[in-house]
């Protein structure tokens, strides 16, 4: 498609109006962004990059409501640890719960990942690589893992999915 994510979605709930049900991750790739640019790994910049992504979830919850006129279930699903650094957890939960207060008001159900992976996790001691929740980079040893779930990754989220979906 050509064009913003938005627009797309947009275009394809008015062509689709029948459309059931609607799932948004946003907000992670702002704090990547923060990461690299900032020199203390965002810690300075937090506050406004959280205000940012809350804007961006403002913005397009918007636009799927009123632009599109989309009526069915919308569901926002949070991020997952994708390690065990605490700063990164914290900061993955604070985007979870800017999120939730800026979805109030446009009839959005919450997915909690977060906490589904964390639990799925423990065993390991949170780490959701050692798991098997996020994809092996290839050739890394020791074995690396990137930032994208995994088979049982994507099928734990899916769970989470479902057990939030409207009958």
């Amino acid at each position: 498609y050509h064009g913003s994510q938005l627009a797309f979605a947009e275009r394809y709930l008015k062509h689709y109006p029948k459309t059931q049900l609607v799932t948004l991750q946003i907000g992670a790739n702002d704090g990547r962004l923060c990461e690299e640019k900032s020199t203390d790994g965002c810690e300075s910049e937090l506050r406004a990059t959280l205000t940012k992504i809350e804007k961006n979830v403002k913005h397009i919850l918007t636009g799927i409501r009123d632009k599109a006129h989309y009526s069915g279930q919308l569901m926002l699903v949070s991020y997952f640890p994708i390690n065990t650094d605490v700063f990164v957890q914290i900061g993955t939960q604070m985007i979870g719960s800017g999120e939730k207060q800026a979805a109030k008001g446009f009839h959005v159900e919450y997915a909690d990942a977060f906490t589904a992976f964390s639990n799925a996790d423990a065993q390991t001691g949170g780490d959701p690589c050692a798991d098997g929740l996020l994809n092996v980079l290839r050739g890394t040893n020791p074995v690396t893992c990137g930032i994208h779930p995994s088979e049982s990754g994507y099928a734990l989220l899916a769970h989470v999915v479902e057990q939030r979906i409207r009958k």
